[in-house]
């Protein structure tokens, strides 16, 4: 579910992006707590779909 948002994040312009983008960030945040490397893999996600933290 979080690569499908991912996917519908980037189809938008880059404008509409943002807000989308920052409630992602705390669900991947989240994720650090969830155990078995959620997080880890949440942070791949967003690097490969470009919305990595800089």
């Amino acid at each position: 579910m979080f690569e499908q948002a991912l996917k519908a994040i980037a189809a938008l312009e880059p404008s509409q992006q943002d807000a989308f983008v920052e409630r992602l960030e705390r669900v991947r945040s989240e994720g650090h707590n969830w155990g078995w490397g959620v997080g880890d893999d949440m942070d791949d996600l967003m690097a490969e779909h470009g919305f990595a933290e800089e």
